[in-house]
């Protein structure tokens, strides 16, 4: 378990709630990549990787914490 992440919240999150996520965060999170990966291709694999994470694990985050959580994972 990481920060940020609760052991008692199991339950896959939303698809919608995802998808709003995604629409929020992930052009940040592109150009975050970019600046660490320094490569388009990569920070778009690593990028959807992360969410992949966040499908997977999301259940586990806090609410006010997925936002660092997602650019932990994404690092």
């Amino acid at each position: 378990m990481t920060v940020g992440e609760s052991p008692s919240e199991e339950e896959p999150l939303d698809a919608a709630l995802v998808a709003a996520l995604y629409v929020e965060h992930a052009e940040e999170l592109r150009r975050f990549l970019i600046g660490v990966l320094r490569d388009a291709q990569l920070a778009a694999d690593a990028l959807q990787t992360t969410f992949v994470r966040l499908v997977e694990k999301g259940g586990r985050t806090r609410e006010e914490k997925r936002k660092a959580w997602l650019f932990r994972v994404a690092f």
